[in-house]
């Protein structure tokens, strides 16, 4: 099983994951020249100049993940449907009738679902809401 997340950016968002993961150019830079057969330190380091440079470009961001078993159920399935469509606290979601689940199930589905790199949390009116990371996911069996 193949999935395919695929994610609409610019260049100042992915400048700013850059910022958050190494601080600054010079820091990655001198990541750089201490390892420079490491591929992803190299990668990085053009992005951050590049879009550095271009930050209002639009990017699309591919990742594919390829699996020997299923990755999502169909309660992760529904909430990710619902959280695509709405901005609704946990709370909310749980008591959706498409979802219709004790808040304590949807919790963990929704870690779960964080762990996976799919959503991730904000605070919205002081609840915490979940937000999809990615605008399209296929999968292909």
């Amino acid at each position: 099983m193949r999935v395919t997340l695929l994610r609409k950016t610019t260049g100042r968002e992915i400048v700013e994951r850059l910022q958050e993961t190494y601080g600054s150019c010079e820091k990655l830079e001198k990541l750089y020249k201490s390892k420079p057969d490491n591929m992803k330190v190299y990668t990085d380091l053009n992005d951050y100049t590049y879009y550095a440079r271009n930050p209002e470009e639009a990017v699309e961001e591919t990742r594919s993940i390829f699996l020997e078993k299923p990755w999502l159920d169909s309660l992760e399935l529904e909430l990710l449907e619902c959280i695509r469509n709405q901005k609704l606290s946990l709370e909310e979601l749980a008591g959706m009738k498409k979802v219709d689940q004790d808040d304590k199930v949807v919790y963990r589905k929704l870690e779960d679902l964080e762990t996976k790199g799919l959503i991730t949390f904000r605070k919205v009116s002081g609840k915490k809401v979940p937000v999809l990371v990615y605008d399209t996911v296929t999968v292909e069996i």
